[in-house]
């Protein structure tokens, strides 16, 4: 019993290491909730009676008719699993204000001449309630997702030259665990013609207990991210393993341009479990025709009666003498 006794208090101290390594890594693998950004302060560059504002390591906003402000933006991944719902802007602190600035509006170098030139308005660019936007970029290699943040510090009023700078912000980001992901997203074809139907095959995995899955498609707009078309919401009931779905996509009144489906599972509460796009090309391709050149008909020679071939000047007089020795011949011995 005292050799129990001590093997038991011997081994203590190794399982709580053991216990102790074990909420460590929980705890460094568990994404932030909160998150605390400092601004960096602008610079101010000034050419030909114009100032250029920048922001280190920021963006400039390129909006046809409007001031180049700059903006600031932040990427962080969240692991494989964890699923973001909402960011929500908690604080925003560190207001400098100036005034003076001369900073220059963006327009296009080649415009044509008969396109009218945008108009120009005035008051605070951007405006005093866009704060920020967030969206989700596509999936690393590792799994983790990608979560980026675009803050705008920098507001500029171009009637009073007035500028508003914040330099501190505070996020707060809702998530989700979700134990169900999309592993494949593919097409039967490269290309399509308008009016072609799009099949979308989705592979899917569930790796925790069953539970219902609400499948969400849409088609967007490549270059605006506007959605132009969408499928009815499915329910997959009591999803677990691995499962496969096949999608069609009637693209008839789709213009030809380049597109791709967006396909999102969701839990009936509404929170997002996974998310996956593929690009989706509609091209007209026009087949060239070849002029098919009528055949020539086979002409058939003529067929020439051969000429009887003249006889030598030198056989005629041959004859002639002939003739007259015969004839002379039968005068004498036969009269």
């Amino acid at each position: 019993m005292r050799v129990v006794r001590e093997v038991f208090w011997l081994m203590t101290p190794f399982l709580l290491i053991v216990i102790f390594s074990s909420y460590v890594a929980f705890a460094q693998e568990k994404p932030p909730s909160m998150l605390n950004i400092t601004i960096p302060d602008y610079e101010v560059i000034t050419e030909d009676g114009e100032d250029y504002v920048e922001i280190p390591d920021g963006d400039i906003l390129t909006v046809v008719g409007k001031p180049l402000v700059p903006y600031y933006s932040v990427v962080v991944n969240y692991p494989k699993g964890y699923i973001v719902q909402n960011v929500i802007l908690i604080n925003k602190a560190g207001l400098s204000e100036t005034s003076g600035l001369k900073i220059p509006n963006y327009k296009l170098e080649h415009v044509n001449e008969k396109e009218k030139p945008p108009q120009v308005s005035g008051g605070w660019f951007p405006d005093l309630k866009r704060e920020f936007e967030w969206k989700l970029l596509e999936e690393n290699p590792d799994g983790s997702t990608p979560l980026r943040i675009d803050m705008f510090p920098f507001y500029y009023n171009n009637e009073t030259t007035e500028v508003k700078f914040y330099k501190e912000y505070t996020f707060k980001v809702e998530y989700v665990l979700s134990t169900v992901e999309i592993t494949k997203l593919s097409l039967d074809k490269y290309s399509y013609q308008p009016g072609d139907r799009v099949n979308l095959n989705l592979e899917l995995k569930n790796s925790g207990n069953p539970k219902d899955v609400v499948l969400s498609v849409v088609v967007r707009d490549e270059g605006t991210d506007e959605i132009v078309a969408g499928l009815p919401l499915r329910t997959l009931k009591n999803l677990a393993g691995e499962a496969s779905v096949a999608i069609e996509w009637d693209s008839s009144g789709i213009t030809e341009g380049y597109y791709y489906g967006e396909v999102t599972l969701m839990d009936i509460s509404g929170n997002l479990l996974d998310k996956k796009t593929v690009p989706i090309s509609i091209q007209v391709i026009q087949v060239p025709t070849v002029k098919s050149v009528p055949e020539r008909p086979t002409e058939t020679p003529e067929k020439q009666t051969p000429t009887p071939p003249k006889p030598t000047p030198g056989f005629e007089l041959v004859y002639l003498l002939i003739a007259m020795g015969m004839a002379l011949f039968i005068k004498k011995y036969m009269f």
